[in-house]
Order: C-alpha cells, then sequence, then structure tokens
C-alpha cells in the first residue's frame, strides 16, 4: 500500500506541475510577447543570450516593443513579467499608489546577511510605516536644507578636485566613474548623516570599497540563479558578507559617536537626517541602520554614473565644451566670490545637459509594481497579482516622443515629459539633491580640468541598479592653464 501511494505521488506530482504551467501559460495567452524557449525555461535563454550582447537589456526591450508592440509578457522560468512601454500608463499604475512595490529585492538581505532589511524606505512596499518615515524625512530633501547642502557639497567637489590635481601630476589615466562614487558616497554621509568619510581624499577607502562590494553582490543575488548556494561562488558570497557587517558595523559606530553630541561636520544646533531616523527608532538600532544604508544604495550610483556619462560627452564634444564654459566660467566667479545657491537655478544650459544626460541614462531605469487588481493598459487586460516593469529606459527612445534621432545626444531637443526619477508617491526622494550635487560637481570638474577621451576605448554599458559603464570610465585629465598656481 505504501508503494503504491509513493508511486502515485511519483506519477502525479510532476503532472500536477505540468497542469499548474500549462494554466499559467493559457492565463497570460491573450498578452504578445516573444515565444518562450522552453515549456519550464520560459524566455531565460533567450535574455541571457540578450544580456551577453548587451549588459543594459535595452536591446532586448527594443526588439520586443518594435515586434510586439507597448504590453508584452516575458517569462522567468514560469514566473510571467509584464513590460509596459506606455507613458500615459503610469498615472493608473504607479501615480495613483494602488498597486505595491516588490519588497523581495535582495538589497534586503544579502546571501542571508541583513543588508537595508525589509522595512526601510528602499525595500518597504508602502505601508503606513513607510508613508509615516517618507514624510518626516522629506523635510531633509527641502530648500532651506538644500541651501546648506550646498556648502557640504562644495567642500566634497573641491577635495575631489585637489585629488586630480595630485592624480593628474602622476600622469596616470584616471577613471572618474570611480572617484566620482567616492564623491557621491561623501556628499550623501556629510548631507544626511554629518559624517566625514572623505573616500575622495583616498584610492582605496575602506567604506567605500565595502559599499561597491555589496553592490555588486546585490547585483548577483538578482542576475545569477541559483547564485545562492552555488559552490563556485562561496568566496564571492563570503566576501559579501563580509562587506556588509563591515559596513553594518560604520553605521553603527558613527550612530553612537552622533549621539553623544561629535557633529563635527556641520553647525552646532542643526539637526540632519540621522536625527531624524534615530528619533523614529529610538530602540531599534538595527532599523537605524537599514534607513543609513538605503540612503546610500539609492543616492550613490545613480548620482555618479550621470555625472561621468555628462562628462564623457563633454570631453568628446568640442561643442558641448564651448556650449558650458562661459556658464562654468561665470558660476564659479560668482561662487567664489559669495557662494551663492541661487546662482544653480539660473544655469540653462547645464540645466539642458543635465536633462539630456538624465534622458538617455536615468537613475530609475524601471518601475515594477505588482497589480492589486486587472488592469486595462493599451487595450490589453493584465490579470491581478502580475508584476509589470514600465520601462522608462525606453521611453528615451520612442521616435514618437523625441524624434527620429532619439538615440543621439542633443542639448537643444525639445523636452518631451519623462520621469527619470520615478514617478507617483515614491518618487526618488533625494532628486533635488541629485541636481544640485551634478551641477555642483561638473562645474568644478569642467572649471579645473581638461578631460581627455583614451583613444579607442570602448566604454560598454550594463544595468544594474542604473546604467552604469561596466568597467569605469578613464581619461586623460590635464590641469586648466586659468587654474593653474
Amino acid at each position: 500500500m505504501i508503494c503504491l501511494c509513493l508511486l502515485s505521488i511519483v506519477f502525479l506530482v510532476p503532472i500536477a506541475v505540468c497542469l499548474w504551467v500549462g494554466y499559467r501559460h493559457h492565463k497570460y495567452r491573450h498578452i504578445p510577447g516573444p515565444p518562450r524557449d522552453s515549456f519550464f525555461l520560459g524566455n531565460i535563454v533567450t535574455m541571457k543570450r540578450e544580456y551577453e550582447q548587451d549588459r543594459t537589456g535595452f536591446s532586448f526591450l527594443h526588439t520586443c516593443y518594435k515586434q510586439y508592440g507597448p504590453v508584452v509578457v516575458v517569462w522567468f522560468t514560469v514566473r510571467p513579467m509584464v513590460l509596459i512601454c506606455d507613458p500615459d500608463s503610469i498615472r493608473d499604475t504607479v501615480v495613483s499608489n494602488i498597486h505595491k512595490k516588490l519588497d523581495n529585492r535582495p538589497e534586503a538581505y544579502l546571501f542571508g546577511e541583513r543588508f537595508c532589511g525589509r522595512k526601510s524606505i528602499f525595500i518597504n512596499k508602502g505601508d503606513e510605516t513607510w508613508r509615516e518615515n517618507r514624510t518626516a524625512y522629506s523635510k531633509y530633501f527641502t530648500r532651506t536644507y538644500l541651501k546648506r547642502y550646498f556648502q557640504q557639497i562644495t567642500l566634497v567637489a573641491e577635495r575631489l578636485t585637489t585629488t586630480l590635481r595630485n592624480l593628474q601630476g602622476t600622469g596616470v589615466v584616471v577613471d572618474m566613474n570611480k572617484w566620482l562614487n567616492a564623491a557621491a558616497c561623501d556628499v550623501i554621509a556629510l548631507t544626511a548623516f554629518h559624517w566625514d568619510i572623505n573616500s575622495v581624499a583616498e584610492s582605496n577607502n575602506r567604506f567605500g570599497t565595502w559599499l561597491e562590494t555589496a553592490l555588486q553582490g546585490a547585483a548577483i543575488a538578482h542576475g545569477i540563479p541559483l547564485a545562492g548556494i552555488r559552490p563556485d561562488m562561496r568566496e564571492k558570497r563570503e566576501r559579501v558578507r563580509d562587506a556588509v557587517r563591515s559596513l553594518r558595523a560604520s553605521c553603527e559606530a558613527h550612530m553612537a559617536q552622533h549621539q553623544l553630541g561629535d557633529k563635527t561636520s556641520s553647525p552646532p544646533g542643526e539637526g540632519c537626517l540621522l536625527d531624524e531616523i534615530m528619533a523614529r527608532y529610538p530602540d531599534s538600532p538595527e532599523d537605524r541602520v537599514d534607513e543609513m544604508l538605503s540612503m546610500f544604495i539609492a543616492g550613490q550610483e545613480t548620482i555618479a554614473h550621470v555625472v561621468t556619462f555628462a562628462l564623457g560627452h563633454v570631453a568628446r564634444s568640442r561643442d558641448l565644451q564651448e556650449y558650458a564654459k562661459e556658464e562654468v566660467a561665470d558660476f564659479m566667479k560668482e561662487h567664489e566670490e559669495d557662494g551663492c545657491y541661487e546662482k544653480l537655478a539660473r544655469l540653462p544650459r547645464l540645466n539642458q545637459l543635465m536633462q539630456e544626460t538624465l534622458r538617455l541614462y536615468a537613475p530609475v531605469p524601471g518601475l515594477r509594481r505588482v497589480l492589486s487588481h486587472n488592469t486595462r493598459v493599451c487595450g490589453v487586460t493584465i490579470p491581478k497579482g502580475t508584476t509589470i516593469v514600465h520601462c522608462l529606459n525606453m521611453y528615451a527612445h520612442l521616435p514618437e516622443l523625441w524624434g527620429p534621432d532619439h538615440d543621439e545626444f542633443r542639448v537643444d531637443r525639445e523636452r518631451a515629459p519623462y520621469q527619470p526619477f520615478g514617478a507617483g508617491p515614491r518618487t526618488c526622494i533625494g532628486r533635488d539633491v541629485a541636481r544640485v550635487e551634478f551641477k555642483i560637481l561638473l562645474c568644478h570638474l569642467l572649471h579645473n580640468f581638461i578631460f581627455t577621451p583614451i583613444p579607442g576605448e570602448s566604454v560598454e554599458m550594463e544595468r544594474i541598479a542604473s546604467v552604469k559603464p561596466r568597467s569605469g570610465y578613464h581619461f586623460h585629465v590635464s590641469v586648466r592653464d586659468s587654474c593653474e598656481e
């Protein structure tokens, strides 16, 4: 009798699984999409092959849009995901905030090690705690605080120029993406936590190295199947865990100093975002660290990559250099005289340069949501419970929005509506700080240095959290004659 039951299970379970997978395929049969590679693997083989050729994933998205329209279903093994390339539908699916964000991102726990937890503002899918925290934190991204951050960002920019001057003297080729990542890390630490990490003064700052290792681990956990258990990745997993533990220990040590009143990076009596975080989690040090690391994850690489790409386009185009030269010189002269924050809003050419860079290299390449009810998009009904992705990076390449030259970098382009920092209640909370940081860093760099791209270097892109140079972005750096001492 027992043998008969076991035999029944052996035969019935595979049949039940096949019927369930077949039902899911049938449920989404009305949504257009590329043919599956196999019954169980879905489109994984095709997507892996496309990703090896184009690590941004853009070519695959573009092909799907051209062949199947603005609503496409792709299969990650037996899990469907619907890709949407229709700007008009963002209001109903994202801005309305009816549909929830995914909360199973790898950044919450990396290979079993708590990184930024599931309740942090970066991961939380939008419950009441998230709404309360978002409202409380928003105060620290208003104009009042931006004027204070202006001085702190300027300090980081000046330190970066000093470091580059020293490197320029050695004649080395400089990876600007690396140094801008360090600068962005310093800006977050100074403005949000009154923490003077000073990564730009060191080529191998430990905090920056740990953060980079942890983010690489998140990319591995997200993009490589079975990365958490594969024997050949054991050493990588342990390196990532060590980095996460070191990051959390550093954050805890800084909080202890901050509580004792060691706020040497800020004027007396001025609070910062860390004070708000500590007040909201008085008895939970782990949650405090989660929120601190969330700010580093969300704000470091994104702005660093955008400034890097802008710098690359300016360096490769004499027209762009002349276009920005006069405005940068005027700003730096006025800045040296009175450190005028208001001047930042009156830089039309830098604004156009920033907007065009954000269009082609959006910090938020896609918006994911899980549908809370059946939803109709572009005439296609998407079932409840489906994960949808608004492909924001595709919007920058729609000819109906940007014209036939949509792939070109043109600062004089007529602007169409777009959402480089996301949309709805979950729009990037630090977007205004990012804009200020972009202008200050770029002004200091263009005013002090001439950047010459490496002849023949091919800058390969990849997409992890945002689009980034896969192996850095390298330049020969020389001091401008007018800035030599």
